[in-house]
């Protein structure tokens, strides 16, 4: 089933979209060869630059290699993504064999990556900024600019909200400004998720980053409308179903209420399912270790795993354990080792689908569990909020029972315990 805002309304007109994108009697190629006109070309090292100020190499492009290495953000057997002190990012492209060298060569994805972010500034879209290109061979690499004191939008929610104690309504209602503006700019992006978009709590504004493949069509089709309107579900952790539907109708401002509560019933039963569906390949990684949900911690002959955030960061500095893990802390439960492992393992199933609780944060193998701590007083969930809790959790097919929800400091609605 497609997930579409009421109508294709999203999508404006081919007329407006010209407007936004395109100056008048200007082409796509037009527009190519004025931002090539105003940049500077220099050449370093065998390196082809086309920059917008040759004075932004100055003092660290002749040791890129050694940021490579040593700033590394994320890297795969191609891509390499390294920080320049707090200034820069650079994307670093290495294909490996003949034809997509041969592809690179011809068509730098720096090159068109770079414009498709002028692109998207000069239409008013809010995204980081792109300063310039460069390729030496088959490589390429893309600089942009650092965006002060910012994190991805998915890693802010999770930790500063979700977990945390940052304010959350004024920060859903400049997410919607943002998610509004971009609907109606007429581009598609092909991964529109929430690591794609940085926030910054001090200036509190968003911006576009990782923009490679992102398109202007004519109109967007109704499969393109429902990609991006997936992306407000991504926020179904730490929003309750009447936040939700609030929030959407100020990123749509003609969603009716109906179509509100529709559109959240009918992409949370797909998403449980989804997650159902995915459930025994995500065990399996839980059970390997794998590193998006846990971090493995050996300390003499003790064996710690460490919960992580939906592959943010573990949730106890690894430095502190096992110096912390005291009942001051942590509600500590000693079990079985199968018992224990089975409770680990129901807290990831529960988390994945939404299902708030007190998670165990380390597991000691081979069977005590360190679990979050409720304060003593910690009040029971008000009535209305606990019928959200269980309505949520009955769509992903959990029973819960009211007597065993409490309401943290922070607004989250918890299961006092998952035994």
């Amino acid at each position: 089933m497609l997930l579409v805002f009421g109508s294709r309304g999203l999508s404006p007109s081919k007329s407006i979209i010209a407007q936004r994108f395109l100056l008048e009697g200007e082409t796509l190629s037009s527009r190519k060869l004025k931002i090539q006109e105003i940049m500077q070309k220099i050449k370093i090292n065998n390196w082809k630059w086309l920059i917008e100020d040759s004075a932004l190499l100055h003092g660290w492009f002749e040791r890129w290699e050694d940021f490579a290495r040593n700033s590394v953000v994320k890297q795969n057997d191609v891509r390499i993504v390294f920080k320049i002190e707090d200034l820069f990012y650079a994307k670093l492209e290495q294909p490996v064999g003949f034809w997509r060298k041969l592809r690179n060569f011809l068509f730098p994805k720096a090159a068109r990556e770079f414009a498709t972010g002028r692109a998207l500034e000069a239409a008013g879209v809010a995204v980081v900024k792109h300063l310039g290109w460069a390729k030496c061979g088959s490589s390429n690499m893309l600089l942009t600019e650092a965006m002060p004191e910012s994190c991805s939008v998915h890693e802010y929610w999770h930790n500063e909200i979700v977990y945390g104690n940052a304010p959350k309504q004024k920060f859903l209602d400049n997410f919607a400004n943002f998610l509004q503006s971009f609907f109606v700019s007429g581009f598609y992006h092909p991964d529109f998720h929430i690591g794609n978009i940085l926030y910054s709590p001090t200036t509190e504004s968003f911006a576009l980053v990782d923009v490679y493949g992102i398109k202007c069509p004519k109109q967007l089709s109704e499969q393109q409308i429902a990609e991006h309107n997936r992306i407000v579900l991504e926020l179904y952790r730490g929003l309750s179903d009447s936040e939700a539907v609030i929030f959407l109708m100020k990123v749509k401002n003609d969603l009716t209420l109906g179509k509100a509560k529709k559109f959240w019933e009918t992409a949370l039963i797909e998403k449980a399912i989804q997650a159902q569906k995915n459930w025994t390949k995500r065990q399996t990684q839980i059970e390997n270790n794998y590193s998006k949900f846990v971090e493995v911690l050996n300390i003499s002959d003790n064996e710690f795993l460490v919960r992580k955030t939906l592959g943010i960061g573990p949730v106890v500095s690894l430095d502190k354990i096992p110096n912390c893990l005291t009942g001051n802390y942590f509600d500590i439960m000693r079990l079985a080792p199968s018992q224990a492992e089975t409770l680990w393992l129901d807290s990831f199933r529960l988390e994945i689908l939404g299902v708030d609780h007190l998670r165990p944060m380390v597991f000691e193998k081979p069977g005590v569990l360190y679990f979050e701590k409720a304060p003593d007083g910690t009040p029971k969930a008000p009535l209305d909020k606990a019928d959200e809790f269980i309505e949520r959790a009955y769509c992903a097919d959990i029973s819960v029972n009211a007597d065993s929800l409490l309401q943290l400091a922070n607004g989250r609605i918890v299961i006092s315990k998952i035994m």
